[in-house]
């Protein structure tokens, strides 16, 4: 497992801690979006596809036309 983290580090071209610290804080950030998005459908109801496109497209200026989902 070392070895695979040295390998990722390496090919990001930062140093191993860096590289976890950048992952880290991803990982807040998506955690605290999370949270935001659950008690903003708690009292408003499940975001919509329409809303998310429109969210999307006003946040980072494109459609869902562009983007294909992971399934």
């Amino acid at each position: 497992m070392d070895e695979l983290i040295d390998k990722a580090g390496d090919a990001l071209s930062c140093e191993l801690s860096a590289w976890l610290d950048d992952a880290e804080g991803r990982e807040l950030a998506s955690e605290r979006l999370g949270e935001v998005i659950s008690d903003w459908e708690a009292e408003h109801g499940k975001i919509t596809a329409e809303e998310l496109e429109a969210a999307r497209a006003q946040l980072f200026g494109w459609r869902s036309s562009y983007w294909t989902p992971v399934s």
